[in-house]
């Protein structure tokens, strides 16, 4: 069920649906909204679990910040949300761009939320060398392709999708507010592997073997600093092994939940 709050004055959407005691607090990839990963909600509700995503300043519905933010503002949002719904233990999960406000969480604010596990599917948080278009292109481009390729998605959103891939590239990312220029600049250039060493809980790793997002490398090199990480690995699959290859990585998900 889609609700809205207000955080930081800004107004935010956030999915919160299931009804079980644990609860789930997903964060989403750069952009995406929380549609995308309706199946991840679903399964989980099928587990029993609660599940609770935030869609983050300039994402989704929610409206954007009123200047660029870093890492450290993102994190500093969820944390005020998760005071606003009174979540204090809970079990992170978080793909591609959540996974740096994750990594945050986990590692310096460990006084303020419980968290003694963690799923990470193909995170960012380690710093390689490309241009900021790059990230706005393959973010963008990806997930629209992957929304499209659903039965509902591609309904409502093929025409869309039609004009977006005959333009597809360095348009994305010029179209962009400033605000989300600024903001793109301030997340992508901060690389997270010294925290990586301080998180304390039970991290699952999944990756999609062919990601050129967040490569497998990154997962290896996150499975090597988390003092309690393990990696699985989709095989023939890119940045969104949950859309890629389902079967298998509900499967994953199936034994590490």
């Amino acid at each position: 069920m889609l609700k809205n709050i207000t955080i930081q004055n800004i107004d935010t959407n956030y999915y919160d649906s299931g009804e079980g005691e644990k609860i789930v607090l997903f964060l989403h990839g750069w952009a995406a909204p929380v549609e995308v990963y309706q199946s991840i909600f679903n399964f989980l509700e099928g587990k029993n679990y609660r599940i609770i995503a935030p869609e983050t300043p300039g994402c989704g519905k929610t409206h954007e910040p009123p200047e660029g933010w870093n890492v450290d503002k993102y994190v500093a949002f969820v944390l005020d949300f998760c005071k606003e719904l009174g979540l204090n233990d809970v079990i992170l999960m978080g793909h591609s761009f959540g996974v740096r406000l994750m990594i945050k969480l986990m590692s310096l604010h460990k006084d303020k939320i419980k968290c003694e596990k963690a799923v990470i599917i193909d995170g960012a948080g380690i710093v390689p060398k490309r241009p900021l278009s790059y990230y706005w292109k393959v973010y963008t481009y990806k997930l629209c392709k992957k929304i499209v390729n659903t039965k509902i998605g591609g309904f409502f959103f093929m025409p869309l999708w039609e004009e977006r891939r005959g333009n597809a590239g360095s348009a994305d990312y010029n179209s962009a507010s400033n605000v989300m220029k600024h903001t793109l600049s301030l997340v992508v250039n901060e690389d997270l592997k010294h925290l990586m060493g301080d998180i304390n809980a039970d991290v699952l790793l999944i990756w999609g073997e062919n990601d050129d997002a967040t490569p497998l490398s990154d997962g290896q090199t996150m499975e090597k600093l988390m003092p309690k990480a393990g990696l699985a690995v989709v095989k023939g699959a890119g940045h969104y092994p949950f859309l890629d290859q389902p079967k298998v990585f509900f499967g994953i998900m199936d034994a590490g939940m």
